[in-house]
């Protein structure tokens, strides 16, 4: 019986810390790809003023 418990108990952890793991990698990857559009935005806008001028 308690290695039941301990299993259940062990299982919950491992499910905690995967989601937690899971948001912090969504949260990452939000951000660099949010990053990433800004500073191609940038670029080309630099590029057609640049162009422009």
């Amino acid at each position: 019986m308690a290695d039941l418990i301990s299993a259940l108990v062990f299982a919950a952890i491992v499910l905690v810390a995967v989601g937690l793991a899971w948001a912090v990698i969504k949260r990452l990857l939000e951000f660099a790809t949010s990053l990433i559009i800004n500073s191609l935005t940038a670029i080309v806008l630099l590029f057609l003023l640049s162009f422009l001028g």
